[in-house]
């Protein structure tokens, strides 16, 4: 696939560090891989004619990669010490990012950690950190790469480029701390020492990277969920009587804390600069721009408590306006179990709407954008209500499976509970097609890991083969991440990735909207942070659609600058440096 690589100034980096975007250049370039299997049946998939009615045979197809190093792969819960605590049930995620800057977009895996109820303590296990050598072939670099997170039991990892140096930086979050760890360029990371002695950290579930002050430097959200420790601990009983995990509700919520990047290596506490509700049970995150003209928001999904959102007040300042948004609760004004969030443009409007996952007994959310900070909770009218009842959904993501013009959701599933009231503790993953970018369907997807049940927690999205379509990464509570190779049919279809480069604004892009045009059909994706549940996923923009090679992209950069570029008439990559 050949690429085409925009230049504009670029005042923020070193001309060290330029021969680096010319590297991604030169590899992101290499021809991919367009499939050899026998294509599949013409069905009415273009862009223009949607995807006929819901008994359309869907062309979203997967395969579970074989690879000896991911079954190595194993996120310690600490669930041997018997204790039938909630931090056992939370699981860890995924995070994708080529922190190598070869073209490949590796793995890495928080380690979890350990519960010793003799000593009342918690502590930490390595983390595991996959490098993608391309062809499906991973080698082991969490040694070489000098990334140590055994000082604390993690869930997660953020990644940015919180130093806008041109490498991606990992700030590893869990319980009661997080360690941040600067990529040196060279395959290796140096620990970070945040020297924030007055900041207690509780539980953290979430985090995501953003500009809270516009000054081109990212600072950073973390989300907490409860006050459980071992004085708080107690166990609770199944319906049956057995010995069991407690609800979310058994405890307080604890605060959320935000950090401002100073740029100069160190962060100062910030948490006041986001006025109203920050004590909720959180779970997931997502820092994005709901519409081009808006500065950046953050929406929080909380576990039982009204989901937050902060929208700036001012340029330094952030208010939370969950319920007078209509984010807060679902279509009945009550606070859902909710875990996982999903950033889309579904009715491809080009405002940016909002999906959560929810417990078993609720539906899943989807709250679409009507402009203005305002929404409205519309799984009825996308047809959500109902579709997956007895489905604890965690980590989700929102991605052009099919390459048809709209995104489709995947989400991960699995109870919390060791012996729940009904049905079992693992659950079958959900993919949902997106229909003629107006509904949802649940799609039957020939793909044995996808019709089995497991304990799914964390799920990111990533092309990792480099082939123009976005593969699925899975994480699970008991067993090994699983990955998911997206065989999609490609032929007759166009493909176009672009990876943007900030110099004016953050290194990282965070905030900044591609929108692609094709015969009058606007396909709008954003570069966000968090997202899904524990994890993050690949940061390079994808489109796809069947019909007209050629269209119109149009990149709004986070100060609200824009640029268009016109698209050849073949499948291409792009590399944008914000002039």
């Amino acid at each position: 696939m050949p690429i085409r690589f925009q230049k504009g100034l670029y005042p923020k980096l070193s001309l060290a560090l330029f021969p680096h975007a010319l590297l991604i250049s030169f590899l992101l370039g290499l021809t991919l891989v367009l499939g050899c299997f026998k294509p599949a049946p013409d069905l009415p998939t273009s862009i223009n004619s949607g995807k006929g009615n819901g008994g359309a045979t869907t062309q979203i197809a997967f395969r579970e990669v074989s690879n000896p190093l991911l079954s190595s792969v194993h996120f310690s819960n600490g669930a041997d010490a018997g204790m039938n605590s909630i931090l056992e049930i939370m699981g860890g995620g995924v995070s994708c990012f080529d922190f190598d800057l070869d073209g490949n977009c590796d793995l890495l895996f928080p380690g979890g950690g350990f519960i010793d109820q003799a000593k009342k303590s918690v502590g930490g296990k390595a983390s595991y950190f996959l490098r993608n050598r391309g062809e499906w072939r991973f080698e082991d670099c969490i040694g070489q790469s000098s990334i140590d997170s055994s000082a604390m039991y993690t869930h997660g990892a953020a990644i940015a480029d919180y130093n806008n140096d041109g490498f991606d930086d990992a700030l590893f979050y869990g319980y009661r701390g997080i360690l941040l760890f600067q990529n040196q360029g060279d395959g290796t990371f140096l620990q970070v020492d945040l020297n924030l002695p007055t900041i207690y950290f509780p539980w953290l579930t979430a985090a995501a990277w953003f500009d809270l002050e516009n000054d081109g430097d990212l600072d950073l959200h973390l989300v907490s969920y409860v006050n459980w420790d071992f004085d708080t601990h107690f166990v609770c009983s199944s319906a049956s009587g057995k010995a069991d995990v407690c609800s979310p509700t058994s405890f307080q919520g604890s605060v959320d804390l935000t950090l401002a990047n100073q740029n100069d290596g160190t962060f100062v506490d910030a948490t006041q600069q986001l006025r109203g509700e920050n004590n909720g049970r959180g779970l997931g995150v997502v820092a994005a721009r709901m519409e081009a003209h808006l500065l950046t928001s953050l929406y929080v999904a909380n576990d039982l408590s009204p989901n937050f959102f902060y929208t700036h007040e001012d340029k330094n300042k952030m208010v939370e306006r969950g319920l007078l948004s209509g984010l807060a609760v679902d279509a009945q004004g009550r606070a859902n179990g909710s875990m996982g969030v999903a950033l889309l443009d579904y009715n491809l409007d080009e405002k940016f709407d909002i999906f959560v996952t929810n417990f078993e007994h609720e539906d899943l959310a989807l709250y679409q954008n009507n402009g203005d900070d305002l929404y409205r909770h519309s799984s009825r009218e996308t047809r959500l209500s109902g579709l997956t009842n007895g489905v604890v959904g965690f980590g989700v993501v929102a991605a052009d499976l099919d390459l048809d013009g709209d995104e489709d959701v995947v989400l991960t599933a699995g109870n919390v509970y060791y012996h729940p009231a009904k049905g079992t503790t693992a659950q079958k993953p959900v993919v949902l097609e997106n229909q003629a970018h107006s509904w949802f369907q649940r799609a039957s997807v020939t793909c044995e890991y996808l019709n089995q049940a497991h304990i799914g927690r964390g799920l990111a999205t990533a092309d990792l083969d480099n082939d123009g379509d976005l593969d699925l990464v899975v994480t699970h509570l008991d067993a090994p991440p699983t990955v998911l190779e997206n065989r999609v049919n490609q032929a007759d279809h166009q493909t176009r990735r672009l990876k943007m480069i900030g110099t004016r604004t953050n290194r990282s892009a965070v905030g900044a909207i591609g929108t692609l045009e094709v015969d009058g059909v606007r396909m709008s994706r954003q570069v966000y942070s968090g997202g899904s549940y524990l994890s993050c996923s690949q940061s390079t923009l994808q489109w796809g659609w069947k019909g007209n090679p050629k269209g119109k992209l149009k990149v709004t950069w986070l100060d609200g600058q824009s640029q268009e570029i016109e698209l050849g008439a073949s499948n291409q990559d792009y590399i944008l440096i914000e002039p």
